[in-house]
Formats: structure tokens, C-alpha cells, sequence
């Protein structure tokens, strides 16, 4: 008879060879290791009795496979041992949206509607929660099930902040996939090839140029591979919020990857499923909640966003996760992250100023405009038609001899036109006829922004033939300039950070409420101009995609060169128009000697 082991590592090797067998299914005495998974399951009502047999292996499989809350959670908890999951808020909150896409405020009735219409669960669901609520090892529970199910079919890829961290994801799964309960209940699944960026399972008997899972991060291509699950982790760390103008480049790089990792997730009733934690203001959150939206169902997300806890009207605490989140360590937690990354990480609300470059006090507030000795309208020119690109952004400018900036009109637009552009700025001149006298228009372009100026003048002429006929000394002395991007150097956001200073000194006026709207043709809305300076100042630098507030920022930054370097078209047409500028400008006062152009032949 052997001795009984006594010591650490014969005690370690001893369970090893106990869970070998296991997996194998040897006989009772030997699977001690999952003999707690029946004991739980007759617990649950999912097998008879407490007895190891290979019909309640079968029963305890077919029972995990299937889709489920509680499926997934036993699953989770007792083969895959998870133990640290809980009823609240993982079996009862989380569970149930990653599930079905059900929000735990829904009535009954609303979660039969959306079970009845999406009998597989809500195709596009967002799970924003407290840091710390195991909501990555919830997906890799979730993604381990989806494969196990249906291997033949089940092609996921991840996404999350950069391969590193898809790496240690994979690996946790692969771990999973090969540990002796999942052996036991499911069979082998280490199929080839299983690496740190993708892996096959062996219960695989479909031939598919995908394997069962991916990994990729922004900057890694996964063009023409067709997936039927897409798991989006967490895109953000701190390292990436240090810099704004890097949290910012970053921001964009995210939203244009995403929106690549759409197309390849097209598989009928493929699924996108995001689970993240807040980092900033605008972070990838508002692209999923704000500006997908509007899309029709099945495309646009359901989002929940649960804090770690709620503190009701009587002052209760009521914790999201009862057991980990006591006031005691909520508190410490507060203490240790500081009020700011706290309130981003755990109460899922930033509202730090510290993220923003201007603060919207700094700015004052014209009631009258007053003498000036500089009037510039500013044009910041695009001319894309799509949905992603720039706005076009046209600015009146009054500069007083103090130096201070009257932001006196404007507009936001999608001008896709020269002459669409051209007649907007003709409109805001004929506002502000001073422009007329003795003011100038700068203009930044390409090539002269294909014809925009020369679009301008012609616009301009006809209004001055027309002015003649009331008044013949009628003359336009407007000062028309383009000027090349190297003129106005550097990328949008660092341009606009170059206002910080002279907007903290209080440089810059804007309109008082509802003295200057206009109307948007590219979504016929009406816009008040202060309200959209307002936003554009204090959301810079994590400003929404799409909304022409940098834009906005940049045609008033621009301003400030105006009288600097221009550029003068040189070319043959150019030259019956424009005459050489360079000569004229007194680059100590920019607008002291001031040069007409005669806009008559």
C-alpha cells in the first residue's frame, strides 16, 4: 500500500492526476475535482439527484449550451469556476443585457416585446459599468459558451485597446477551453492553430478560412474576414488621456475602426457586443449612445450604464455590487483614484474641467459692437459630401484697437459647392457691410478650394453691378486672400489650442442668446451661433464626430494670421483678378495699409 501524500507538492501533483482523470471521465473515485459541479447541479434543479453519471454529464452540458441567464451563469460559475460572480449584478443586471440586450428597468411587458422580436437576443448591445465588475470575464464565459455550442459555425474576433491586451484574453479563454472540467463535460477542444492572436477548436468539422476566434486591436486589418460575433473590450487607458490632442487622435482613430469592423460583422444576426468603462467625457460611449442612435432596430445599440452605486433621496447608498462595493471601499476608492478619475471610472459621470482646454466663462459676451480697426470674415472650406467629412465654417471677426475679437456672425454648413460656399459668404457680407469698405476675407484653400474665391468674386461683382444702379460711386474694397496650409501651419486640434491663451485673458466676445441664428441646410435645423461656439468651446478637444465644431474653432483661429503670408494665386486666370499682395503687407500691423481690389473688369 502507498503512503498517503503528506507534503505541498505531493499534495499538488496528487490533484493534477486527479483532474488527468477527470477529464477523461475515469471512474467516481477519481473526479473528486468536478464532483461540486453535480452537487451544485441538483441544486439547480438541473439534474435529479447527486449521483456522477454520464447521463447527468450529458444533461449538465446540453443544460450550460444553451442561451440563458441562468445557463450561462452556472456555466460560468461551476464548470468554467468563476467563483467570484454573484446574483447581483451579475446573474440578475449584467447577465440579462449581454444575453438578450433586456435592461434591467424594462417591465415585463417591453421584455416580452424584445424577446418576441429578437427571439435571439438583441443583435447590438453596450454594457458600460464600474470598473472592477468582471464584466471581461463575463464575455470570455460568454464567448467560451457560443464556441463550445456551435463550433462549426462560431467565428468571434476581438477588438479591444491594442494586442497586448487581446493576447491575455485569448490566453484566459484558451486556459478555459483546455482546463479538465470543460474536458470532462465537453470533450477536447485544443484544436491548431492556438496562439496569442487566433485559435481553432478541434470540435470543429466545418472548413473555414476564419478561425474560431480572433483578436485585433486599431491598426491591424482584418479585411475579408466575416465574422458572426464582435466583442468590443475597452479601447481606453490612461495612457492614452495624459495628452489631449493624443486622446483625441486617439478618439477618431477608435470610431474609424469600429466603423471598418462593421462591415466584416455581416453575417446574418451577427452580433456586436460592447463592455467598457468610462474614461472621459467624450469618450467612444457617445459614438454608440448619440451618434448611433437613429438607426433603425437591430442596428442601434441598447446601452447600459450602471455606476457602482446609487445614492437615493434619503441618502441611502444602494451598491451595484453588493458584496465588492461597500461604502467602505467606494470611499477608499475615491480617496486613492482622486475625485476626478472616480467619478469617470466608477460613477460613469465625468464632469471634470480638467479635461477641457477653455473654460467657457473666459468668454465674454457682446451686447453692442463696437469700433474696430480690423473686420475679417474667415473661411475654413470643405467640400466632401460624406456623412464623416468637415464642415464648412465662415466666421465675422471685429478686431477692436485693444486687440480684443467681436465673434459678431457665422455658420456651420456642409457647402459642397464653390458657389454654394461663395454665396454664404456673400450673404454674411452683405450683414456686415463694412466688410465691403474696408475689410477682408481670408480664405484657407487648396488650390484656391477648386474656384471658391474666384466663385466669390464673381458673386461679389454682380452684387456691386447691381449696388451701381442705386449708387454709382458704389465700390468694393474687399481685401480677398487664400491662403496655402502651410500659411496656417499644424494639425486642427493644435491650432485651436493656440486660442487658449488669448481666450483665458478673456480675448474673445461672443453673440448674446438668440441675437444671431441661422439655418443649416445639411440637416435643416436652425442654429443659435452662441450656442455652437458655447459647445465647440467647451467640449474642445473630445468634441462629438461630425458636428463642425472644430470647424467652427478653426475659421476663428484663423483670424488671427490673416494678415499674415498670404498666398496669391500666381497662375494665368489668377492674374486677371489678383494682383501680387506680398509687397503690401505690413507684417508689424496687419491691417494698417490695407490694398482694394476693384471688383469691376
Amino acid at each position: 500500500m502507498s503512503r498517503i501524500p503528506r507534503t505541498d507538492r505531493e499534495l499538488r501533483d496528487l490533484g493534477k492526476i486527479q483532474q488527468e482523470l477527470a477529464a477523461i471521465s475515469a471512474d467516481m473515485e477519481h473526479i473528486n475535482q468536478v464532483e461540486h459541479i453535480y452537487q451544485a447541479a441538483a441544486v439547480w434543479g438541473i439534474t435529479s439527484d447527486e449521483r456522477v453519471t454520464h447521463e447527468n454529464r450529458d444533461t449538465i452540458a446540453e443544460y450550460c449550451l444553451k442561451r440563458g441567464v441562468d445557463n450561462l451563469f452556472f456555466l460560468s460559475k461551476y464548470i468554467l469556476n468563476y467563483t467570484r460572480l454573484e446574483d447581483e449584478p451579475h446573474r440578475n443586471v449584467i447577465l440579462p443585457l449581454m444575453e438578450w440586450g433586456i435592461l434591467p428597468e424594462s417591465s415585463d411587458e417591453e421584455a416580452v416585446q424584445l424577446m418576441e422580436a429578437w427571439p435571439g437576443g438583441y443583435p447590438r448591445t453596450g454594457l458600460w459599468v464600474a470598473r472592477g465588475c468582471f464584466k471581461t470575464t463575463l464575455s470570455i464565459a460568454q464567448d467560451a459558451r457560443d464556441l463550445l455550442a456551435d463550433p462549426d459555425n462560431e467565428r468571434i474576433l476581438l477588438t479591444a485597446i491594442d494586442l497586448g491586451f487581446g493576447a491575455k484574453y485569448i490566453t484566459e479563454l484558451q486556459g478555459k477551453l483546455v482546463s479538465s472540467e470543460v474536458r470532462h463535460f465537453f470533450g477536447p477542444q485544443k484544436g491548431t492553430p492556438w496562439n496569442d492572436q487566433e485559435m481553432t477548436l478541434a470540435s470543429r468539422r466545418v472548413i473555414r478560412k476564419e478561425p474560431s476566434f480572433m483578436v485585433t486591436a486599431p491598426g491591424a486589418s482584418q479585411i475579408g474576414s466575416h465574422v458572426t460575433k464582435l466583442n468590443i473590450d475597452d479601447m481606453y487607458d490612461e495612457g492614452k488621456l495624459r495628452n489631449p490632442e493624443v486622446a483625441v487622435n486617439w478618439l477618431a482613430i477608435v470610431e474609424r475602426h469600429i466603423r471598418a469592423l462593421y462591415s466584416i460583422a455581416d453575417e446574418p444576426g451577427a452580433r456586436i457586443a460592447a463592455k467598457m468603462t468610462r474614461w472621459h467625457r467624450f469618450d467612444i460611449y457617445n459614438f454608440f449612445k448619440e451618434e448611433l442612435k437613429d438607426l433603425p432596430d437591430g442596428q442601434r445599440f441598447r446601452i447600459l450604464k450602471a455606476p457602482a452605486e446609487v445614492v437615493q433621496n434619503d441618502g441611502t447608498r444602494v451598491s451595484f455590487f453588493p458584496k465588492k462595493y461597500t461604502p467602505v471601499f467606494l470611499d477608499e476608492r475615491r480617496r486613492i483614484e482622486g475625485p476626478e478619475l472616480y467619478a469617470t471610472q466608477y460613477e460613469l459621470e465625468p464632469h471634470s474641467p480638467s479635461d477641457r482646454a477653455f473654460a467657457t466663462e473666459w468668454l465674454g459676451t457682446w451686447e453692442q459692437l463696437p469700433d474696430v480697426a480690423a473686420i475679417t470674415l474667415t473661411c475654413d472650406p470643405a467640400t466632401s459630401k460624406t456623412l464623416k467629412s468637415d464642415f464648412t465654417a465662415l466666421v465675422v471677426i471685429y478686431r477692436t484697437s485693444t486687440g480684443h475679437r467681436y465673434i459678431v456672425d457665422g455658420l456651420v454648413d456642409k457647402l459642397t459647392t464653390p458657389s454654394a460656399r461663395a454665396k454664404a459668404a456673400t450673404g454674411l457680407m452683405k450683414k456686415h457691410p463694412a466688410i465691403f469698405r474696408e475689410g477682408r476675407v481670408a480664405w484657407e484653400a487648396f488650390g484656391f478650394q477648386n474656384g471658391d474665391l474666384e466663385a466669390l468674386k464673381l458673386q461679389l461683382n454682380e452684387y456691386e453691378l447691381e449696388m451701381k444702379k442705386e449708387d454709382p460711386g458704389f465700390t468694393i474694397g474687399t481685401r480677398l486672400t487664400g491662403f496655402k496650409r502651410e500659411d496656417n501651419p499644424g494639425s486642427k486640434p493644435g491650432r485651436i489650442y493656440s486660442m487658449v491663451a488669448r481666450t483665458e485673458r478673456h480675448g474673445y466676445l461672443i453673440p448674446p442668446k438668440g441675437i444671431i441664428t441661422y439655418h443649416r441646410t445639411w440637416d435643416d435645423t436652425v442654429h443659435d451661433l452662441r450656442q455652437d461656439l458655447l459647445r465647440a468651446y467647451e467640449n474642445f478637444p473630445f468634441n462629438p464626430a461630425n458636428s463642425g465644431e472644430w470647424d467652427l474653432l478653426d475659421a476663428v483661429q484663423f483670424e488671427s494670421i490673416a494678415g499674415f503670408t498670404p498666398y496669391v494665386d500666381t497662375s494665368s486666370a489668377a492674374r486677371d483678378t489678383y494682383e501680387d499682395e506680398d509687397d503690401d503687407i505690413d507684417t508689424g500691423n496687419p491691417f494698417a495699409n490695407r490694398m482694394n481690389v476693384t471688383m469691376g473688369d
